[in-house]
């Protein structure tokens, strides 16, 4: 019997898998429900090589993911110190910034509308602490943010009620690790509830190493008590560590973690200023039991300390109407 040679392209046309063998990885239907052409071939799974099952998984996976809307980008940035030296600030704050893909273009469109009504060129890059400092235009930016589809979760790091507290969080690297779980643990819950997967971005910090970071994740992951909803993470154990100038998204991330720092860390006088606080707060996330501490403004504290009863304005914000969901 003389051997029958075959193309490339007759090779892809003719092993095609059986439909019924490969379902989707997006939404675990069948391949024939997404490719009808499928059913006209039924070839068994043993001749189908690895390389054009991968290739046909993947082409159904864009397919679906095209028509789905959960896809969620989430920013990270931070406010504060993360040391515990004398010079360095009694709080830390970390807060994310909760968007679904679909949307990512109109939070850019909003970044350049700011840098325009602030006579500035549209892409320039937002910093809170260095071209974001009058008081007027912070309370403009913030007022902006809240008119955006986002959600936020932030997590304040209480430092000074966490000394000989007996929690093992007086280290520098400790502490942070801790925050970053915390906060993961809210983000993933937020995109978890929306039936989502989101990518991970953190703002890159100068001289700070990641690979401990890392590996704390991996450990979290393997952990059967840690509480993050690691399936709405797609990157959950190595998060992009990203530039804010490149990713405008981080920008929005830097200034609400200035908004938060601003609320809890007093001035030289001993004042806070709350105001941007106020103004961002409808789109802190309050879960489906409208608690605010336990989802949208965490804080970690001390076992005999209780930091919300420093600052009069957290129970006005819990009273305010806010994400619950």
């Amino acid at each position: 019997m003389m051997a029958t040679f075959l193309s490339p392209l007759q090779r892809r046309r003719r092993y095609v898998p059986t439909c019924r063998v490969f379902p989707c990885r997006k939404c675990d239907s069948m391949l024939d429900d997404r490719l009808p052409e499928c059913k006209k071939l039924q070839l068994s799974a043993e001749r189908v090589t690895r390389r054009h099952a991968v290739y046909v998984r993947l082409v159904v996976y864009r397919k679906c993911m095209a028509q789905d809307r959960s896809r969620f980008y989430v920013y990270v940035d931070e406010a504060g110190d993360r040391g515990w030296g004398r010079a360095a600030s009694p709080v830390f704050v970390l807060s994310a910034v909760i968007v679904k893909a679909v949307q990512d273009t109109a939070l850019r469109a909003a970044l350049n509308s700011i840098n325009v009504g602030l006579e500035r060129p549209p892409t320039r890059e937002l910093h809170w602490a260095e071209n974001l400092r009058p008081h007027a235009t912070r309370k403009h930016v913030a007022r902006q943010i809240a008119s955006l589809p986002l959600v936020l979760a932030n997590v304040v790091v209480c430092k000074d009620s966490l000394v000989k507290s007996g929690t093992a969080l007086d280290d520098p690297a400790r502490t942070y690790h801790y925050a970053v779980r915390r906060l993961l643990e809210r983000v993933s819950w937020a995109v978890d509830r929306k039936d989502g997967c989101a990518d991970l971005r953190f703002a890159h910090v100068r001289r700070f190493k990641y690979d401990p970071l890392f590996k704390y994740l991996e450990y979290l992951r393997a952990d059967p008590e840690c509480r993050i909803a690691w399936a709405a993470l797609k990157n959950g154990t190595r998060p992009k560590i990203e530039q804010p100038s490149q990713i405008r998204g981080l920008q929005v991330a830097d200034a609400v973690a200035g908004a938060v720092y601003a609320a809890v860390r007093p001035d030289q006088h001993g004042d806070v200023e709350p105001g941007y606080l106020r103004a961002i707060a409808p789109r802190l996330w309050r879960g489906p039991s409208n608690n605010l501490h336990k989802y949208g403004l965490h804080f970690i504290q001390g076992r005999q300390h209780d930091c919300r009863a420093h600052h009069s304005w957290f129970a006005e914000l819990q009273r305010t109407s806010g994400l619950r969901y």
